[in-house]
């Protein structure tokens, strides 16, 4: 497929929302779609997401995705030459999209433990607000090291940020961020399974900040100010 200008996706809270339909002139991020209306992105990423779970990501088919979109295989294949730079569109997008968020939390709240915070509640706002792209986050995750490997880097900058600032006692390194990322993916997967409810985001923030060390008299200090984060 021939490349051209990427498209714009809408964001929440600095998160990638699925994209029901796209109808405007490509213009603004992603770098391997062309994408030409109507794409029904957000049914092809929830299609992927459910495929890389069931079955892995050696079974996802470009006739899947297509008839979860809505639209024919042959435009499938307008839009994007194969299944793997589909799948490196969707994770392109989603990582980026939390990129975006961790940059915009960075500059506007400077304790590191509110915006461990605050970010957790975001990631976690993303299995409500846009269950499609929780789903597929948490399968990319899984499926792609490449794309673990960039969320497990914002994470494991974020628990370093804290550690230097003196907000957290753990010690920095794999454990600490396998638990934290391990406890927000299990959190997104029981949320889209319907195990949980929205209010249960704060007590995994609370748990979040207690496998991180903080002083447990200051937790509900950071938290109190930020429980809008999740509807």
């Amino acid at each position: 497929a021939t490349r051209s200008l990427p498209v714009k996706h809408p964001e929440v809270a600095g998160l990638p929302a699925p994209v029901a339909e796209i109808t405007e002139t490509p213009c603004k991020y992603g770098l391997h779609a062309t994408m030409k209306p109507p794409f029904r992105l957000a049914e092809g990423q929830e299609r992927l997401a459910e495929v890389l779970a069931e079955r892995g990501l050696a079974s996802v088919t470009a006739a899947e995705v297509a008839g979860a979109a809505g639209v024919a295989i042959g435009t499938f294949y307008n839009h994007f030459s194969s299944v793997d730079v589909f799948v490196d569109a969707v994770a392109h997008d989603l990582g980026r999209g939390i990129e975006i968020g961790n940059d915009t939390l960075t500059d506007i709240e400077h304790d590191p433990a509110c915006r461990v915070a605050i970010g957790a509640l975001q990631l976690l706002q993303m299995a409500e607000v846009a269950p499609a792209s929780a789903a597929a986050f948490a399968a990319l995750v899984a499926a792609l090291p490449d794309f673990r490997a960039r969320v497990r880097g914002i994470v494991s900058g974020a628990i370093n940020d804290g550690v230097t600032a003196g907000r957290f006692d753990a010690l920095p390194g794999e454990a600490a961020t396998n638990a934290v990322l391990g406890t927000a993916l299990q959190s997104i997967r029981s949320r889209l399974l319907g195990e949980t409810e929205a209010d249960d985001a704060i007590e995994v923030v609370r748990l979040v900040l207690r496998l991180l060390g903080t002083d447990p008299a200051e937790i509900e200090t950071i938290i109190e100010p930020h429980p809008a984060a999740v509807p």
